[in-house]
């Protein structure tokens, strides 16, 4: 399958979501909204300085919105892997002339703009209000790049533990326990600077850090050295993650041969 023939299902699932956007993307955005104003009126109500000398009080508001469009992109890629191999129409897409995995990351990227539109309209205004608008141009166009290797990267830990349910027909209880260390130590709710200095030094290291902590930090607070450090290790997770998701889908084609589908 060409690159074209991917593009043509990234474009299909785009207009789908344009089609659905008051349906899908906009109730999407809502609940993505309400998460943010829990979230940042914690903080207001709480301690406004308890992040001063990492954050400003903006700074801190961008972050935690950041934070949560983020980890808002492409959902539901482990949900799908789980129905096609429950209901057998794994064996049919991988008898097809194209790659599974890629063809799940065409849809995955597919359904990514028209839900970011969506919830960017909303939490914009709401970011502007509560915490000034304070964001820089220059680091809104490198940030856009390290969201996408962060998506990215979260697409393919997703992967690999959709194709867990090859072995256990379910990877639902995986996807809960990552979700929950994505919040623990992703950076969701707190900027992982809080950690004392030894753990902090291993959770900043694990990919959740890149998958949230890092692109929404330097879209509030850029800095070069950063940027590059950031954008390196980046790609060699996405290195690392795809290679992995390889063997396990090499493996997993094999089952499925075996057993027939």
């Amino acid at each position: 399958m060409t690159f074209a023939a991917y593009r043509g299902l990234f474009k299909t699932v785009v207009k789908e979501d344009m089609l659905n956007f008051f349906g899908d993307s906009m109730p999407s955005a809502v609940v993505t909204l309400v998460h943010c104003l829990v979230t940042v009126s914690i903080y207001a109500a709480v301690q406004k300085t308890l992040f001063y000398g990492i954050f400003s009080w903006g700074m801190m508001v961008w972050y935690l919105i950041f934070a949560q469009v983020i980890l808002s992109a492409g959902k539901g890629i482990i949900k799908e892997i789980n129905a096609d191999i429950q209901t057998g129409a794994v064996a049919t897409a991988m008898s097809k002339p194209y790659s599974y995995p890629l063809s799940l990351y065409a849809t995955f990227l597919g359904s990514i703009p028209m839900e970011l539109f969506g919830t960017l309209l909303i939490v914009i205004p709401f970011g502007i209000f509560m915490g000034g608008a304070m964001l820089q141009a220059h680091a809104i166009l490198f940030g856009v790049l390290l969201v996408f290797f962060a998506v990215t990267i979260n697409f393919l830990i997703s992967l690999c533990i959709g194709m867990i349910a090859f072995w256990t027909e379910d990877a639902d209880p995986y996807m809960w326990l990552y979700s929950k260390l994505m919040f623990l130590v992703g950076g969701m709710f707190f900027p992982l600077d809080v950690f004392p200095a030894t753990i902090g030094v291993i959770v900043k290291a694990l990919p959740p850090a890149f998958i949230i902590y890092y692109p929404a930090k330097l879209l509030v607070k850029f800095s070069w050295s950063e940027f590059l450090y950031v954008a390196g290790m980046q790609l060699l997770y996405i290195a690392l993650l795809s290679s992995i998701a390889y063997l396990m889908f090499k493996r997993a084609t094999k089952k499925v041969m075996v057993n027939g589908g």
